[in-house]
């Protein structure tokens, strides 16, 4: 775990645990347990990837989890 002084984060190298909670909530949780709707579950998938889209825009680069945006 590295940690950015100027800021006080600390950072790690996380993005394939939230890659696999986030393909996990789309896949395995949200059909299961939430809806059964096909649309519900694509409006799901649509509002992460503008969630990422806006991420990579504001300089966060969300490479690391792009498997998950198609």
């Amino acid at each position: 775990m590295r940690s950015c002084r100027r800021c006080g984060i600390k950072k790690t190298d996380d993005a394939p645990v939230i890659a696999r909670r986030i393909s996990e909530f789309l896949y395995d949780y949200a059909p299961r347990f939430l809806t059964s709707s096909g649309h519900t579950l694509k409006g799901y998938r649509d509002a992460l990837v503008l969630y990422f889209q806006f991420l990579q825009e504001n300089g966060v680069s969300p490479e690391a989890l792009s498997r998950l945006l198609f």
